[in-house]
């Protein structure tokens, strides 16, 4: 009888592992029968994928399950950049250093070239990757300081024309009997005298027994007109960033770009010369004084705008060439005209000062007697508006900062005028 009690006891056993198996799969959502259970005993193959099962409402759970903790999906690693690489968006390639230190070298050769506007070109990539490798902060802070000189250089100088290149003409050297030299892009003889057209577009006729004409290279014409400008400004005032500005046009406007930098370098270096925007930066853009700041090393490439630009932005002055103060009234289409500036106001004098500066900026691209009637217009101007400033300051003494500082702008460009037109002030 022991026997039938252990062969009893061993299927119960076994009945009970198949049963505790079967609720196992039901469990996990397989339709499998009890049998199928019990075949799949003699199998080594895995049971079979549960089938799609219709979603369950939210909340609701299958009987016989124990409530479990919610399962947070596992969010896919971006992985972190490995050393002396960039961060970049997660659907983008990540940008070697290599690549960045070309677009870096790329920016420097622009800048030499006097290619200002360029020179930001490319550097977004530098300047947005800055900051996630220490290794590479200073090429990140070399890129933000290039592209901030070159944007304000740019700004400065936009507009400015520049004089074409007498290239595939046939350039003459022209020697007077006084010993007087010019060039010529055109030398025609007709019986006893020469037609000639001087580069800068002056036509005349001289005797030809009085001149000698002798024929040179553009790259001899442009090695002299390059020393003869650099005689020229052999006693300009260092400091004056005014006059250094001047011949940075100068020279931008005779197509000596590279040299025109470097004056502007120079310009950097001197206290205030950021005023040079508010004088000649044509689009009016706070920002621009920052970069001024950056560029001339004065403020980190990457602090914060509020801790490096001055609590007061200078005041824009409007330089276009309508500028007279409208009287009031009513428009064609019937709205009312802003009523013009009282006479003796801040507004009123920031007006003069604008007519003065666009009569200035003219005198630079005129010659001879045009160029000191520019002049004098832009003193005139200036005067008037000194004088508005002088009444200014006495009925509103809370504005005396403000004056004072058009004032200064008043007297740098004053100067400069009188230096032009040879009074020696």
């Amino acid at each position: 009888m022991r026997w039938h009690v252990a062969l009893l006891t061993l299927l119960v056993i076994v009945a009970g592992g198949l049963f505790g198996r079967h609720l196992y799969l039901r469990g996990r959502g397989s339709s499998e029968g009890f049998f199928e259970s019990v075949a799949g005993l003699f199998h080594s193959s895995p049971p079979p994928p549960a089938p799609a099962t219709e979603p369950r409402p939210p909340g609701k759970k299958p009987a016989g399950e124990e409530p479990s903790a919610k399962k947070v999906p596992e969010k896919k690693s971006e992985g972190t950049p490995a050393a002396g690489k960039f961060p970049t968006a997660p659907d983008q390639p990540r940008v070697d250093p290599e690549v960045l230190r070309a677009r870096l070298a790329e920016a420097r050769s622009a800048y030499a070239e006097g290619r200002f506007a360029d020179v930001s070109k490319g550097l977004d990539l530098i300047l947005a990757s800055a900051g996630a490798d220490p290794a590479l902060r200073s090429l990140a802070e070399e890129a933000a300081r290039l592209a901030a000189r070159g944007r304000v250089f740019a700004s400065i100088l936009d507009g400015v024309t520049i004089d074409a290149p007498p290239d595939g003409k046939t350039i003459h050297r022209v020697t007077l009997e006084n010993g007087n030299t010019l060039f010529a892009v055109r030398a025609e003889t007709a019986g006893d005298m020469v037609k000639i057209e001087t580069d800068t577009g002056i036509k005349f006729e001289w005797e030809a027994a009085r001149l000698r004409l002798s024929p040179v290279t553009i790259e001899e014409y442009r090695k002299e007109k390059r020393a003869e400008f650099e005689k020229g400004i052999q006693g300009m005032d260092r400091k004056n960033y005014v006059e250094l500005y001047r011949a940075a046009r100068q020279a931008y406007r005779r197509g000596f770009a590279e040299r025109a930098g470097g004056i502007l370098e120079e310009a950097l270096a001197v206290p205030g010369s950021e005023t040079l925007l508010t004088f000649f930066a044509r689009a009016s853009d706070p920002s621009l004084v920052r970069a001024w700041q950056v560029a001339a090393g004065r403020a980190a490439p990457f602090e914060d705008l509020a801790a490096v630009a001055p609590k007061e932005a200078p005041q824009a002055i409007e330089t276009a060439p309508d500028t007279k103060p409208k009287t009031g009234g009513a428009t064609k289409t019937g709205g009312a005209t802003p009523p013009a500036a009282p006479p003796d106001s801040l507004a009123a004098a920031t007006t003069r000062i604008g007519e003065g500066i666009r009569w200035y900026r003219r005198s630079l691209d005129s010659d001879g007697e045009e160029a000191d009637k520019d002049l004098k217009k832009a003193i005139a101007e200036l005067d008037e508006a000194r004088r508005i400033l002088d009444r200014v300051v006495i009925e509103r003494p809370e504005l005396r900062a403000e004056v004072e500082r058009r004032i200064g702008e008043i007297q740098i460009l004053r100067v400069d005028c009188h230096k032009r037109l040879g009074f020696g002030l």
